[in-house]
């Protein structure tokens, strides 16, 4: 039975990274239209304050979910005829737990150039989606190729929200890599 590897820690901390940028950054800026649009009165307390900017931040979370994506493959590299299988991911990024925001996954594969060899769309049922993608040597020859996965939600809010796989495919050789 072939081993499946393990989730690239180093990939979901740096998207993670990337994602809590983003919710710091348009929290700063819901506070600071905050500050902007309010009256200064003395007789205001603190903890009125305080309330006024939690209700502003959940609402933004409310306005504004973000969802997680991370595809696990069978394999870190592939030969020409080979079949690519996928197991996704699909979280909301605030509790990391299974997301009902988005009920399809785009997953696409594309060459060096940016062009799409391959597109499928994959239904997300509590958060989990799985497929395969043939990798015909007539549809997808040998070289580097860009695994990007999303929702169409996703699409909102940049690239940095898609994931992103690099994946090699090589010509088969026919030839057991054992001597």
């Amino acid at each position: 039975m072939p081993s499946r590897p393990i989730i690239n820690l180093t990939q979901i901390c740096i998207s993670s990274f990337r994602i809590l940028f983003s919710v710091l950054f348009n929290a700063i800026c819901v506070f600071s239209l905050l500050l902007i649009s309010m009256r200064v009165n003395a007789q205001q307390s603190p903890t009125s304050k305080f309330k006024a900017y939690a209700t502003a931040l959940s609402n933004l979370r409310e306005l504004k979910p973000i969802e997680k994506l991370y595809l696990q493959t069978d394999k870190p590299y592939y030969s020409m005829g080979d079949t690519l299988r996928f197991k996704a991911y699909l979280l909301n990024a605030d509790y990391l737990t299974p997301t009902a925001q988005s009920g399809l996954l785009y997953v696409e594969l594309d060459d060096i150039s940016g062009k799409n060899a391959k597109r499928i769309m994959v239904p997300v049922v509590s958060g989990l989606a799985w497929a395969d993608i043939a990798l015909d040597s007539a549809g997808v020859p040998n070289g580097t190729y860009t695994l990007r996965a999303y929702t169409n939600w996703m699409r909102n809010f940049g690239e940095d929200y898609i994931f992103k796989k690099t994946i090699t495919i090589s010509k088969s050789t026919g030839q057991s890599i054992a001597g």
